[in-house]
């Protein structure tokens, strides 16, 4: 990898929206789209990692200080492409259209510290024997304990005999990262698809097609309220779904959210994220990272969810496309 990286620093002022570079602190290695501390100045500054070069022309680099959030990237290679051509189109510095893209400012100590799950483990391997069958209570523990191999601490209906054990040595407390909670619940019984009528199977045939041929393309679906376009689109996004592509249904207004979230969850279960700027901090960070990891293939929203990030993107629909509020 080049020495030299190059670092969009994270300020919305014109006269330093261009890249600076920067150089590696040794042994350190940076990926695209990480957010990184750098010097800038008199003072330290957070950016994003948007390329490299072989050299620069700049004779004296500073280093970059450290590589934040345990360096996983904030912005994928697609986004920051994207994020290019709209700084560009609408002449804008490139730090606020990245800004769209991460759930939280870079520097704000608003992001929601993750989430840990505290573990009991069983440090011996078999009932000690110096343990003695009076202490009924530690018993009971470690023997479940080693039965099952971990058990949550919350689980334990007796403080006081955890904390024998603890103290003995047979049992030890870990942490462990929380997975992160879902907006949309599984569904117990998925809805059966009901049956096309004529112009609806027609309409689906031409999409379909389109998705196979692997080609952007933009198709309007007319029809009056009733005529079954949501219909076409659940068909069509089970289709992408088989291709494993992702989908993005963007609603006009929030309050249109729940109604289309319901519909989508009875179709395709807890395979459904959703964005919008009516999340907590908690959920809109769960539901990014989820978006991010691949864990879930359709994503329902507003206009702020096309900066989602979205690696396998096959369609996007914009329902009531007409509407003022795109």
């Amino acid at each position: 990898m080049s020495k030299v990286v190059e670092v969009h620093v994270d300020l919305a002022v014109h006269e330093v929206d261009r890249v600076f570079h920067y150089l590696l602190a040794e042994g350190m290695t940076v990926q695209l789209g990480q957010a990184v501390r750098v010097p800038f100045g008199r003072r330290s500054v957070v950016g994003i990692v948007v390329g490299f070069c072989a050299e620069s022309p700049f004779p004296k680099l500073k280093k970059i200080s450290e590589v934040l959030y345990d360096g996983d990237a904030v912005v994928t290679a697609e986004q920051l492409q994207l994020a290019h051509l709209l700084a560009e189109y609408y002449l804008c510095p490139l730090s606020l259209i990245l800004r769209q893209m991460i759930p939280f400012r870079l520097d704000s100590s608003s992001w929601p510290q993750q989430q840990m799950r505290k573990l009991l483990v069983p440090v011996v391997d078999n009932m000690p024997a110096d343990l003695s069958p009076r202490a009924v209570k530690q018993c009971e523990i470690l023997a479940e304990l080693l039965r099952l191999g971990e058990l949550p601490r919350e689980e334990i209906s007796s403080p006081s005999a955890l904390k024998q054990l603890m103290l003995k040595g047979y049992v030890r407390e870990i942490s462990v990262p929380l997975e992160p909670g879902t907006i949309v619940a599984q569904v117990s019984n998925l809805i059966c698809p009901p049956q096309l009528t004529i112009e609806q199977a027609a309409a689906l045939d031409k999409l379909a097609r389109a998705l196979m041929a692997d080609q952007p393309s933009t198709w309007l679906l007319h029809g009056v309220t009733g005529s079954g376009k949501t219909e076409v689109y659940l068909r069509l996004i089970a289709a992408a779904l088989e291709q494993n592509k992702q989908c993005l249904m963007l609603v006009p207004e929030i309050s249109l959210t729940p109604q289309m979230v319901s519909r989508f969850q009875a179709r395709f279960g807890s395979r459904i994220a959703v964005w919008h700027s009516g999340l907590t901090p908690r959920e809109r960070l769960d539901e990014w990272q989820r978006i991010k990891r691949g864990q879930t293939q359709i994503v329902i929203g507003a206009r702020s969810a096309i900066f989602v990030p979205l690696t396998r993107l096959g369609v996007i629909i914009l329902d009531e496309e007409h509407e003022q509020s795109y």
